[in-house]
């Protein structure tokens, strides 16, 4: 059922079509999927319904009377085009003081909950049959980094960086995108990097800018759809969730939506990913 079809029921039979509904609907500010209806009885605010996850409000006034679900905010049927899915985290890490790894585990719970998987360059994946070691980039492997320059032996600080650079690099490669952290208060590096060679494979690549899409710099306006460029991470899941469930969807011929499931056994339906 489309949004508009769906708004065009009478208040009744919105709520009859949610009540035959459950566990295909999604709120569309968290994600989260509302298997057991809206909160229609504890957590009243006046006389309009919110989500139990975030407290969004989940229904608007008809005509200044009762209070009803609406297709905008209560997604139809969950395609889940995004399960399956991969996406690399990218954003400042040697020169930011959690060495960039807070917002990425924050956002992590959010993405494994829509079935997708996660590089993530401070916690990689490493290569099978290879010296995870090399790959280490944390505040210890940093602070080594730091004193070989200090001694000036930079034949060492390549050597250190060589295999983290070609591990984040071949996770960008085999990415269906990026979602980046955009910070102009640290110098971008890895990040540029990052960002450009993603682009020159057309990988939809997502920017929350830490001051807002007034700070993106003009030049990416050039190189990349400004639709990709939120002002927080409450956006950026918002237009997650579009993606992943909206009746149609444009590409911006970045999106490609294989269906993962076809590539595993039938048992394997429905499994989520977790840390």
């Amino acid at each position: 059922m489309t949004d508009d079809k769906f708004n065009a029921l009478t208040s009744v039979e919105k709520w009859e079509t949610y009540e035959t509904m459950k566990g295909t609907w999604l709120c569309r500010s968290c994600g989260v999927v509302l298997t057991d209806g809206p909160n229609r009885t504890p957590a009243f605010h006046g006389s309009s319904i919110h989500c139990k996850e975030c407290d969004f409000e989940l229904t608007r006034r008809h005509n200044g009377g009762q209070h009803e679900p609406f297709g905008w905010v209560l997604s139809m049927e969950h395609l889940n085009r995004l399960w399956g899915h991969n996406f690399y985290l990218c954003g400042p890490m040697d020169r930011v003081p959690d060495g960039g790894t807070t917002w990425r585990n924050e956002l992590k719970p959010f993405l494994y909950d829509m079935g997708i998987m996660v590089f993530d360059p401070c916690n990689k994946p490493g290569l099978i049959g290879e010296d995870p070691a090399l790959i280490i980039e944390d505040a210890e492997q940093r602070e080594l980094r730091r004193q070989m320059k200090l001694a000036g032996d930079w034949d060492g600080v390549a050597a250190s960086m060589r295999p983290v650079r070609n591990i984040d690099l071949d996770a960008v490669d085999n990415s269906t995108g990026l979602i980046v952290y955009w910070d102009t208060d640290v110098h971008l590096c890895g990040t540029m990097e990052e960002v450009f060679w993603g682009n020159r494979m057309k990988k939809p690549i997502m920017i929350v800018n830490k001051k807002g899409k007034v700070d993106m710099p003009d030049w990416m306006f050039a190189a990349l759809p400004h639709r990709f460029f939120f002002n927080n991470f409450q956006e950026l899941k918002e237009y997650l969730v579009h993606v992943d469930t909206a009746p149609e969807v444009e590409t911006y011929n970045r999106w490609r939506f294989y269906d993962y499931r076809k590539l595993m056994p039938s048992n394997f339906e429905g499994k989520r990913w977790e840390e």
